[in-house]
């Protein structure tokens, strides 16, 4: 190798960089005449060129290109492709696969978890099941906007504590040494009675006195963006739906206005009892007085409108039941808060 030669050597602690770069170049042109690819660092600069990589770097490489892993599946329709790519696929790589084999009838995805078609093919659907019965009476398609969305923790766990604490009233108050029913006289002189030195009867080292640093009302409530509060919404819905906790019935009508005869419908058709907790909304504003009435003194159901569905109710019952009017309401309505009537726009909200 040209580095060892005597020649080299001999020079290294005596030639100057410059005059050492100008040998290593000689030498190398001597030795190695064939290699012309070599690239002119490596001989001007000896720390590279003493590097054991050296004489593989000689070897050109491959260049490889990042590729991502696509599975790809046979366009049956392509009337049904959507116009925007609903998958986060590197645009490059999307536009670079689909031009060298988009002709032969292919769309290109990520690999998904449990499928390999796309999320934008999967339509959420759920049975509709009679109340008295438990017998499945239809299958209908839910709304996306409710029921596809991707649960995200901290989004759950920032509305959920945003909620109980704007429902603490923060009305607890004790009484300062100034509120106390006392008189502000000083009880004695302050020396020559041999006794510690006091001031008025309501000071916080008197039995009975107020307190040093009383408790005052309180606002615990914090701040979370309306979007973040429907958004956590969204993804408790589509949570239970995931979790085959979701149970769509026709309506909330009982004809026997017993707790007991509610008690056994719901257990035997939903499975709802002491160890499996239900919630139960309805499409009016108002729930049906017999069903509200009958299921008032079961603790473990609650009954809710789907005006005042909450995240809170939603994920601390186990099971989620809601009327097929009140998933209409809700497809209506949305959170945006807008809803059409005879073509003006009126608002509302929902949670």
């Amino acid at each position: 190798f040209f580095l060892t030669t005597p020649h080299t050597t001999q020079n290294m602690h005596t030639a100057s960089l410059k005059q050492f770069s100008s040998i290593a170049k000689s030498s190398a042109q001597k030795l190695l005449p064939g290699n012309a690819h070599i690239h002119r660092s490596y001989i001007a600069n000896p720390r590279m060129a003493r590097t054991p990589s050296f004489e593989s770097s000689l070897k050109p490489s491959p260049i490889r290109m990042h590729e991502p892993r696509i599975s790809t599946y046979p366009i049956q329709d392509k009337s049904k492709l959507p116009l925007h790519n609903p998958e986060r696929v590197h645009e490059a790589a999307l536009k670079k696969m689909e031009a060298t084999q988009f002709a032969e009838g292919h769309q290109f995805v990520p690999q998904m978890a449990n499928s390999n078609l796309p999320q934008w093919l999967h339509t959420p659907q759920s049975f509709v099941y009679d109340l008295k019965s438990g017998e499945k009476v239809d299958l209908i398609d839910l709304d996306p906007f409710y029921f596809r969305v991707e649960p995200r923790k901290d989004v759950l766990q920032r509305a959920i504590v945003w909620q109980l604490a704007s429902r603490r009233r923060g009305t607890k108050k004790t009484k300062s040494r100034f509120e106390v029913k006392y008189s502000s006289k000083k009880l004695q002189r302050q020396k020559g009675s041999g006794k510690a030195r006091h001031g008025d009867r309501g000071a916080p080292i008197m039995v009975g006195g107020g307190r040093a640093h009383p408790i005052q009302p309180k606002d615990w409530s914090t701040k979370l963006n309306k979007k973040e509060r429907y958004l956590a919404l969204r993804m408790a819905l589509t949570l239970k739906f995931r979790r085959n906790e979701l149970y769509v019935v026709n309506d909330l009508t009982v004809d026997a206005q017993k707790t007991n005869a509610t008690a056994n419908l719901l257990h035997n058709n939903f499975g709802v009892n002491h160890e499996s907790s239900a919630l139960i909304v309805d499409g009016n504003l108002q729930v049906d007085p017999n069903f509200e009435r009958t299921s008032w003194n079961l603790h473990f159901v609650d009954t809710l409108s789907y005006k005042g569905l909450n995240i809170y109710d939603l994920l601390h019952r186990q099971k989620f039941i809601i009327t097929r009017g009140a998933l209409e309401k809700m497809s209506l309505e949305r959170m945006d808060g807008s809803v059409r009537n005879n073509g003006r726009k009126v608002m509302t909200r929902i949670g």
